[in-house]
């Protein structure tokens, strides 16, 4: 009866750990955005208010509290406060020539602005 009595006891604080945690770290979100107009371009859920992100991959999307579902202790929250978020794009074409002219083009607005000072730089006039 005591060896079994030993055996209970020492196996609880794995069983209260396990409850404790309660965490499938398949589920879990390592940042989940709250409260944000989140653009999904799915024609069956065009948009939502959270977005749960893990390793990199979309997690759950959905309503604040469905998506919440997916916080552990270690998930950072972000409160987006409106802000609307879109899906990334990635322009596997570039043109490079282009994006060289546009290079050039900022570089000489910042050494015209740098040379304007502190005038309002809207009064400047560039003729070509």
């Amino acid at each position: 009866m005591m060896n079994r009595m030993v055996k209970i006891i020492s196996a609880l604080p794995l069983a209260a750990s396990l409850v404790a945690c309660g965490e499938n770290a398949d589920d879990i979100a390592e940042y989940i955005y709250i409260n944000g107009n989140i653009i999904t371009i799915n024609d069956l859920q065009p948009s939502a208010e959270a977005l749960a992100i893990k390793d990199g991959i979309i997690l759950a999307v959905g309503d604040n509290e469905q998506v919440l579902a997916s916080q552990g202790s270690t998930t950072e929250i972000i409160d987006l406060e409106g802000i609307t978020v879109v899906p990334g794009f990635i322009d596997a074409h570039s043109h490079f020539a282009g994006v060289a002219a546009i290079d050039q083009l900022i570089r000489l607005l910042e050494k015209l602005n740098s040379m304007i000072g502190g005038r309002d730089h809207r009064t400047v006039m560039i003729h070509g």
